[in-house]
C-alpha cells in the first residue's frame, strides 16, 4: 500500500483511496475489503466514541516470533478476524443500503505465514460476500 492514502471526507462522510495524489471513491467489493482492514488494523480501545472497536491484530506488527509462538498467534489473529466479521455483519444488519458487493458472508483466515529472515508476517483472509464472490486479502 505503498502508494495508497486513505481519505476521509468530512463532508461526505465517505472513505476513499488516493492513488498517487489522485482520489478515487470506494464502493462495491473494494470498499467492504478496505473496511475490513481498516477494522483489522485499528487498535482496540483507540476509538474515543468506543473503546471496544478494533482489535489487537497491530501488536504483531514488526514482533519477532518463534516456532512455538505460532499456533498462540494464528488463535490471536483467528480471533480477532472473528470479531471483525462480527462487527461488520452486526453494522450491515441495519444498512438497507449495501450492493452484494458491499454486503459480508464470511471471513476466513486461510494463511498465516512468518518468514524468520525478514520477521515479515503475512495473512491471508478469503472474504466472502453476499453474492457468493470471493476474494482473498494479503494483510
Amino acid at each position: 500500500m505503498k502508494d495508497i492514502a486513505v481519505l476521509f471526507n468530512d463532508t461526505t462522510g465517505k472513505l476513499s483511496l488516493g492513488f498517487n495524489g489522485f482520489a478515487e471513491n470506494v464502493t462495491g467489493m473494494d470498499w467492504l475489503v478496505q473496511s475490513i482492514v481498516k477494522k483489522l488494523l485499528t487498535e482496540r480501545g483507540s476509538n474515543f466514541y468506543d473503546q471496544t472497536v478494533g482489535t489487537y491484530f497491530t501488536r504483531l506488527i514488526g514482533a519477532s516470533f518463534n516456532d512455538a509462538d505460532m499456533e498462540t498467534i494464528k488463535l490471536n489473529i483467528a480471533n480477532a478476524v472473528s470479531s471483525v466479521e462480527a462487527a461488520i455483519k452486526n453494522e450491515q444488519a441495519f444498512r438497507t443500503d449495501l450492493s452484494p458487493e458491499e454486503r459480508l458472508d464470511s471471513l476466513e483466515v486461510t494463511n498465516v505465514i512468518y518468514n524468520k529472515v525478514d520477521s515479515l508476517l503475512e495473512v491471508y483472509i478469503r472474504v466472502t460476500l453476499a453474492n457468493n464472490i470471493t476474494v482473498t486479502v494479503r494483510v
